[in-house]
């Protein structure tokens, strides 16, 4: 690895213009990455990381945001400066992004195979389909030749962000930027992108700038590591001394937020009868091929004889890698996808042969936070509007009166301010947006709340707050979740029962604590292998 930094930022300010004035967002950060060299940027949602990472890619929205003072260069060649058109052939060729929401960032009406030969036909020229195909087959997705024609919608959220990474390797930059990469991917699809980043490290020689909150990722990829909060650098070096022995007080505190993580589940609500609350008997679901009628007849099978019971105020964790039907399942439990077969009882009561009123009494009592904040907001309300849309819908919460100090509640118990009721979804990072959708979850007063991969988004810290936000709300309103998530340290931390999925199918299903100590199925043993910190952060950990 060459010692000469191939990327370099030096004293970068960012200001935005709010309807409260300018506001900073980034002060004085300063960073470089050698050839060959990992470095992770670590820090909280809102900590000013992903703005510097616009910066350098020349991505910043302006107006509102403003680029005040700093240098950012590439191999001594200064990149704000530049001719817009110079610039252009830069992007995408010397300096490439992985951004953090997939489906924002692919164009639904292009395929996805097409949208990855582009950046080759522009930067190279040719034909980039062979390429394509390649990238395709190297970041796990099946049958890349068929799959080149297909559109964004028809892949899974983990799907979609290895075709972002594709895309993003298509011309083997000399600096990689990957804005929290794995984010939406199960552990065992994790660890192999982050093989891959490695291997094409090795073969290309690149430099990678890895945004992320996942202290697992930083451990298994850093070579140095910035720790960044409320817009400044608090703390750098190599991650085994910035971890064993933490300067600043909150890379402390994010530290410290891990056992917190792992800690055992909450008991279950003691002095309570346990009542069946939902029941699950034989559910499967198909989904016709695309083309019919040429492939009349022909389906794919996404759940297939799915069986299971919940308890009113207890926890299940659904467990599975990307594409196992787990987001499926829950879309079939909301009444959004009607099943194929099977059964799913409500309270007692057939979910898809229910009167208008009890339908009506479901969509209060059952919620759902979706894996994808960025698509489940909707970008033209305030939060104000979007918190106070499930009272408006179910008129005998409360008053009109009551609902924005309702609204303020609900953000101040997921950790935002009240003064953000006025602002958009777009004025929020990934992780806040999450957090706003928590929120909205509970504006209802539900029993049930079905949450898909609803802290895959958020930094460690956050994670264990709204970990013990969900869990403190189930020990006083006897709440029950349906956990869905391929984080297994967050669902042990949470859930009663846990069911292992594998393509569309239960491998493997217990209490938590025995699946934990002795999984049967092999695959259950391969998630748990994947999943964790390394050997060497956990012992530092342990000692904090």
């Amino acid at each position: 690895m060459s010692n000469a930094a191939v990327l370099n930022v030096e004293g970068l300010k960012v200001s935005f213009l709010t309807e409260t004035g300018r506001v900073t967002a980034v002060e004085e950060v300063g960073f470089s990455v050698a050839r060959g060299e990992t470095l992770v940027i670590l820090g909280e949602s809102g900590s000013g990381k992903s703005v510097s990472a616009s910066v350098v890619m020349d991505i910043l929205e302006c107006p509102p945001g403003t680029v005040d003072s700093g240098r950012v260069t590439l191999d001594g060649t200064d990149l704000l400066g530049m001719e817009p058109k110079t610039r252009r052939g830069i992007n995408g060729a010397r300096i490439a992004m992985i951004f953090q929401d997939p489906l924002s960032s692919l164009n639904p009406v292009y395929s996805i195979g097409t949208q990855i030969a582009e950046v080759v036909n522009v930067h190279q020229g040719g034909d980039g389909r062979v390429r394509a195909i390649e990238l395709l087959g190297r970041v796990g997705i099946p049958d890349p030749e068929t799959r080149f024609g297909q559109y964004p919608h028809q892949f899974s959220g983990g799907q979609r962000q290895r075709i972002m990474i594709a895309m993003a390797l298509a011309m083997k930059p000399d600096v990689l930027i990957a804005d929290e990469p794995t984010t939406a991917l199960d552990v065992t699809v994790q660890r192999q992108i982050l093989d891959l980043l490695r291997e094409l490290q090795d073969e290309t020689g690149m430099a990678i700038v890895l945004i992320t909150h996942d202290l697992a990722v930083a451990a298994r990829m850093a070579d140095r590591v910035v720790v960044m909060k409320d817009g400044r650098i608090v703390e750098s070096g190599d991650l085994p001394t910035v971890a064993s022995a933490p300067k600043h007080p909150y890379t402390r505190a994010l530290l410290g937020a891990i056992p917190r993580l792992e800690q055992a589940r909450q008991a279950a609500l003691s002095g309570v009868e346990a009542k069946v609350l939902l029941r699950v008997e034989g559910l499967s679901k198909d989904y016709d091929l695309p083309g019919a009628p040429f492939r009349a007849g022909r389906t794919v099978a996404a759940l297939r004889d799915i069986s299971f019971s919940l308890d009113a105020g207890t926890t299940l964790g659904v467990v599975g890698e990307s594409g196992s039907g787990k987001s499926t399942l829950a879309r079939v439990l909301m009444g959004l996808d009607q099943p194929s077969g099977g059964t799913v009882q409500y309270d007692g009561i057939e979910l898809f042969d229910m009167s208008p009123r009890d339908r009506r009494r479901f969509h209060r009592e059952v919620q759902m936070v979706f894996q994808d904040p960025f698509g489940s907001l909707n970008p033209r309300m305030t939060i104000e509007d979007i918190l106070c849309e499930p009272l408006a819908i179910q008129k005998d919460i409360l008053p009109r009166r009551a609902w924005r100090d309702r609204a303020a509640e609900l953000l101040e118990l997921v950790g935002l301010q009240t003064g953000h009721l006025a602002r958009r979804p777009g004025q929020f990072s990934g992780g806040q947006r999450q957090r706003i959708a928590v929120a909205r979850a509970l504006a209802s007063q539900p029993r049930l709340i079905i949450c898909d991969e609803a802290v895959s988004a958020l930094d460690v810290q956050i994670q264990a707050q709204i970990i013990e936000l969900l869990a403190g709300l189930r020990q006083s309103l006897g709440l029950s979740y349906i956990f869905i998530t391929h984080d297994l340290p967050v669902v042990r931390s949470l859930a009663d029962q846990i069911i292992v999925m594998n393509q569309g199918r239960i491998v493997e299903a217990g209490e938590t604590g025995g699946l934990f100590a002795s999984p049967a199925h092999p695959y259950t043993r391969e998630l748990l292998a994947a999943s964790g910190l390394p050997d060497w952060m956990a012992e530092v950990v342990r000692q904090l």
